[in-house]
Parts: structure tokens; C-alpha cells; sequence
């Protein structure tokens, strides 16, 4: 089945708040989806990612703002997104005692397909997860990463608008990774969008597409991974010494090596600097590695900042309390 893609937001966030008790967890969340992209959404434990997909899925009310997904206001009509979504949350949900085959049709008709019509995603989703071998076989009984597939592939019964995909390839064999990844290129491929979180970053560089960063409550960064990464993140050294390395100022040693603690500029500029210090001899270095900007070091810049912006937020409001 081909989605329909145009340019419009399959998901429209604005101004989402969610609190528990007297502890806010989202605190004016603006995000957008398109159809046809991946989105994938990082963020600290405790962010409030899984909040955000619960809220956006029907399943959690928010407290305010707008929820809208494929054209419906999730607050007003939370029952009428089902149909269009598909999840698959980090614990698995298959039924153990049923066959890999029979948990895919029985979840079809769950939402919706006739028989006839669950019976045949099911053989095409056999297929594309590689799991027909193990058709027959019951699910308890599967692999760890035979599991994990067909957990992803239950969410895909229906042909969603959205997919959302939380830690999906936990646990999972590298075969079983690479197989879950290529469903999603192939669902971004045929216009579905899908929300896709991870603590595993090469996994997001990999996908490709967005990344929204979550922190403080609210998105503190967002767009394509080498927009963020050249935003946020630079190229550095590991300098390594053929003896115990000398202290620095603004540089993070580490036994026998020195990392830039705030890297500014090149790394032939980086270790002019360091070379140009007193007490750093160019005969006693072992080596030199330059470790590239990677989604990690923009993702640790990116929360890092947040922290510090709260924290001054928060000085600031004391002294005015005072």
C-alpha cells in the first residue's frame, strides 16, 4: 500500500503541557511531523518522551495546548486516532501461546482488517521481517530478535499513517536490527511517517532524518541530524602521551591523554594550542586522534546547554524570591 504524501503535518504539537502531581514534565511542547519522515525523538530518561507518544497517540490527556494528529484534535476525540497509528512500546506485546502467524492476524482483526484481509499482511509481513520460517511456530518460543521483529511488525498490521517506535531493536541480533531499519526506510518510502526513539545515537544517524532533542520539558533542538551535528558539535583531538599527560587548564585528562574540554576551532588549531604550552614538549606525544563530530557530542551540547539555561533561569528567579 502506497500513503498518501503531501506536505501537510500528519502530527501538529503546540503549547503541550502535562503535569504530575506538582512535577511538570512537559512545559509547552511545538512540534511538527511530516508524512513520509522519521522523526526520531531523543532525550534524557525521566524527558518525558514516552509522555509525549502517549499524549499523542490518545492514550494520556494533555493538560493544554494543541494535539492534532491526521486531521483529528486528540484531546476532543482521543478514540478516533487508533485506526491511524501504530505502536510499539519498548515491552513486548505479542501473545506468547499463539503462533507468529496467528498473532499477526489476530492483531489485524484486533484493528480493524477482515479476516481475509489480516490473513494477507500477515503473509506479507512473514515475508519482509523474515519470520516465515517461524510462521507455525509459537511465539513464546522465538528468539529474542524473532521476537523483537514481530513485536514491530504487529504495529505495521494495520498499514499506520504513523508508526511509533519506542527502543525497538532493544535487545535485538544485528540481523534483527538491520531488518527492523530497512521496515522503516520502507515505510518513509511509501509516505508513512514514524516516531522513532533510541538511546543507541549510531541507530539515529543510520535512519537518517530528523531528530528532536527533549529536555527541560520542552524541545530544545530540532532538525536534520547534520544540521544539528554542524550546529552543535565540532571535530576534536585525543592527544596521547608516551607518559602520564600534564594538567591543563580547559583540558579533561584521562591517564596518559588530553581531550579539549570546550573544543573551539580546527584540530590543527587545537593542537598549535596545546603545543604552544609551557610544559608540553612535541617529543613526548604518542599520538594524536582526531575524534569527528558525531550526533552524540551535538546531543550531550544540546542538553548541556539546556541545564545551563535553566540554571540561570532558576538563580535568576531566586533573586528575585529574595
Amino acid at each position: 500500500m502506497n500513503y498518501s504524501v503531501d506536505t501537510k503535518q500528519v502530527i501538529h504539537l503546540s503549547d503541550v503541557h502535562k503535569r504530575f502531581a506538582d512535577h511538570p514534565v512537559l512545559t509547552g511542547i511545538d512540534l511538527d511531523v511530516r508524512p513520509g519522515e522519521v522523526l526520531n525523538l531523543l532525550g534524557p530518561n525521566g524527558a518525558g518522551k514516552t509522555t509525549m507518544i502517549r499524549i499523542m497517540t490518545g492514550l494520556l490527556p494533555a493538560d493544554s495546548g494543541d494535539v492534532v494528529v491526521t486531521g483529528t484534535n486528540v484531546r476532543r476525540h482521543p478514540n478516533r486516532v487508533g485506526a491511524h497509528v501504530g505502536i510499539a512500546p519498548q515491552e513486548l506485546g505479542i501473545y506468547p501461546h499463539l503462533t507468529t502467524r496467528q498473532n499477526l492476524r489476530a492483531f489485524g482483526e484486533i484493528n480493524g482488517l477482515s479476516r481475509h484481509d489480516a490473513a494477507a499482511r500477515a503473509d506479507t509481513l512473514l515475508e519482509s521481517f523474515d519470520l516465515g520460517p517461524q510462521a507455525r511456530q509459537s511465539a513464546a518460543t522465538l528468539s529474542g530478535g524473532q521476537k523483537r521483529r514481530l513485536h514491530t511488525a504487529i504495529a505495521l498490521v494495520h498499514q499506520p499513517e504513523i508508526l511509533f517506535l519506542d527502543e525497538p531493536t532493544v535487545g535485538a541480533d544485528v540481523g534483527s536490527r538491520l531488518r527492523i531499519l530497512d521496515a522503516v526506510h520502507a515505510l518513509t518510502e511509501d509516505g508513512a511517517a514514524v516516531v522513532y526513539t533510541t538511546h543507541y545515537l549510531p541507530e539515529m544517524e543510520q535512519l537518517g532524518g530528523r531528530v528532536a532533542v527533549l529536555a527541560g520539558g520542552q524541545i530544545a533542538a530540532d532538525g536534520p541530524i547534520d544540521d544539528l551535528i554542524a550546529r552543535w558539535a565540532q571535530p576534536t583531538l585525543d592527544v596521547a602521551f608516551t607518559e602520564e599527560a600534564p594538567e591543563l587548564p580547559g583540558w579533561h585528562r584521562e591517564g596518559n591523554t588530553l581531550r579539549p574540554e570546550h573544543p573551539q576551532g580546527t584540530p590543527g588549531s587545537l593542537l598549535a594550542s596545546l603545543l604552544a604550552c609551557g610544559g608540553v614538549h612535541a617529543d613526548h606525544l604518542a599520538d594524536v586522534r582526531l575524534v569527528p563530530a558525531t550526533l552524540e557530542t551535538a546531543y550531550l551540547a544540546i542538553v548541556e546547554a539546556t541545564h545551563d539555561s535553566l540554571a540561570s533561569d532558576q538563580e535568576a528567579c531566586d533573586v528575585v524570591a529574595a
